[in-house]
């Protein structure tokens, strides 16, 4: 079996999954509504605030409000991500709220930004553990918010191979229940 990963958003992946170009896709969605794509939840990833420990709120043990985080500058995933796309509105809907929003195509140029010392950012566990435990970034006390599911995504009418399968299942078992 030859298996090939790639990063993408979940356009990108629905796409590939429409064009036959992937067989599966895991995405990190609340709700997905792809008339030819069937999707279903296997895990619950959690997200993670974080910032450079150089970084003003980096010190702070009690949590950062949303009117705190809405004065900074925030790395966000591109349009269409579903916990970018609500921390951009639950930070806009601020009363006077100004933040300084970016939008990236790659959770490496956010964390890129954060690591530089340049603002906080919002990303699953997954891709910051790392960064946290050799002290790159830290994770910042803010807000409550809701771990984002993982959804294993296919194409609704396409055939899965048995090697597929195999992958599949052992890819799910590999998520913590």
């Amino acid at each position: 079996m030859d298996i090939q990963l790639y990063a993408g958003g979940t356009a990108q992946c629905v796409e590939g999954l429409r064009a036959g170009r992937l067989d599966v896709a895991l995405l990190l969605e609340e709700e997905t509504d792809f008339p030819d794509v069937t999707t279903e939840a296997v895990a619950r990833e959690p997200l993670a605030f974080v910032c450079a420990p150089g970084h003003p709120l980096a010190a702070r043990t009690d949590a950062a409000t949303w009117a705190e985080l809405a004065t900074e500058s925030v790395f966000l995933l591109e349009q269409g991500c579903s916990y970018s796309d609500e921390l951009e509105r639950r930070l806009l809907s601020v009363p006077g709220a100004r933040p300084r929003l970016t939008r990236f195509g790659s959770v490496d140029a956010a964390r890129s930004c954060v690591t530089a010392g340049l603002g906080v950012t919002l990303l699953p566990m997954t891709t910051v553990r790392d960064h946290l435990g050799d002290g790159r970034l830290v994770r910042l006390v803010g807000p409550p918010f809701a771990d984002v599911p993982v959804r294993l995504a296919r194409h609704r009418r396409r055939w899965t191979s048995p090697a597929v399968q195999a992958f599949v299942q052992e890819l799910v078992r590999q998520f913590p229940h």
